[in-house]
């Protein structure tokens, strides 16, 4: 939830991630403050989708 709280607090919507066990924690906080998570297949396609996602909506996004 604190990670949750500090991207709102930047503006950030939304979270491309890779899921996996060692961010599942995370992931259900993120879930839990209505944050857009997006999983993905590989973490490049993670950083391709959000730097895609920051250029056309001109907001900032996160990867996980």
């Amino acid at each position: 939830m604190l990670l949750a709280r500090a991207l709102r607090e930047k503006g950030i919507t939304r979270v491309f991630t890779l899921s996996g066990g060692f961010c599942n924690p995370a992931l259900e906080g993120l879930m839990e403050c209505d944050m857009s998570v997006i999983n993905t297949p590989h973490e490049q396609i993670a950083g391709h989708l959000a730097d895609a996602n920051t250029r056309s909506r001109e907001s900032p996004q996160f990867v996980w």
